[in-house]
């Protein structure tokens, strides 16, 4: 039996030429779909994530979850719809708005590596069973290093899913990658790629700010359980290959090989030549800060 072939010449089976491809580069177009009209605020994530994480809280339905990183509240949303409680995480007080409406959230504000352990105690207090959280907050190998080091002091009463978003940005997989998951005996599994990331379009922006060659979103995944694991724990990478072609294409490549090139004092040197503009575009690179 023939198998099917693919249209020749940009043309169709029919030999009637295929509709217009157009590519999208604003998050507005890529997301405007009716089943999101329920979330009223901004929820910076790609479609993927966004289903992956409706999915996963409607199966789970978590009695109690923390979200490190509230920002516009657009993620809390969908995890406050199926959580009997949440405890949302941020430095910045503007993220009140974000928060407004929802009777089972509280917002904590102050550094979350200060604010986490404190939360933990209370859920612990409360004799609460922790059984989602969502890792979103700064962008930078210690930043996320940190968030998940403090997360693995917990030690759960039921099973725990923690996602991690920006799993695909070069200084957040590290700090995954990096952070001593093995340490705990109750991490069940570990995946960088549960949902893999991208490379932005060379002229994409993300509300209003360019993006251009920047390797964001992702979300990796790691399962706890209240037995301890059995063996070893493997860190799996299952998007490894397009992770690294990508990086090989980005513009994070350069910036990090010109870094260690330079060394800390030459690299100073060409952020003050730089001038305020070019560090804070270097700094937005190197750290993963967004804003």
């Amino acid at each position: 039996m023939a198998q099917d072939q693919p249209p020749i010449s940009g043309r169709n089976g029919s030999g009637s030429p295929p509709g217009k491809i157009k590519p999208v580069t604003e998050a507005r177009e890529r997301n405007d779909y009716a089943f999101y009209q329920k979330f009223r605020r901004v929820w910076i994530m790609e479609n993927s994530e966004r289903l992956a994480m409706m999915a996963l809280l409607s199966w789970l339905k978590p009695a109690c979850s923390i979200e490190v990183g509230t920002r516009d509240g657009g993620s809390l949303e969908i995890i406050a719809e199926h959580s009997g409680h949440v405890f949302t995480l941020d430095i910045d007080p503007s993220c009140e708005e974000g928060v407004r409406g929802h009777t089972n959230v509280e917002l904590v504000l102050g550094d979350s590596h200060q604010t986490l352990p404190t939360v933990l105690k209370t859920i612990e207090e409360r004799q609460l069973s922790l059984e989602f959280a969502l890792i979103d907050g700064e962008h930078s190998a210690e930043g996320v290093r940190g968030d998940i080091e403090c997360l693995l002091e917990y030690r759960p009463t039921r099973p725990c899913y923690i996602l991690m978003h920006d799993s695909f940005n070069p200084f957040c997989r590290e700090g995954i990658a990096t952070a001593g998951w093995d340490r705990n005996p109750y991490v069940q599994k570990v995946d960088l790629d549960f949902i893999p990331g991208r490379i932005f379009h060379p002229d994409e922006s993300l509300y209003g700010v360019s993006m251009g060659n920047q390797m964001w979103h992702g979300l990796a995944l790691a399962v706890l359980a209240p037995e301890k694991r059995v063996g070893p724990l493997e860190i799996l990478a299952s998007a490894h290959h397009q992770y690294m072609t990508a990086y090989r294409h980005s513009s994070h490549r350069l910036v990090i090989a010109t870094k260690r090139w330079l060394g800390p004092k030459r690299y100073q040197a060409l952020k003050r030549t730089l001038g305020d503009r070019g560090s804070r575009q270097l700094k937005r690179l190197l750290t993963g800060d967004k804003k």
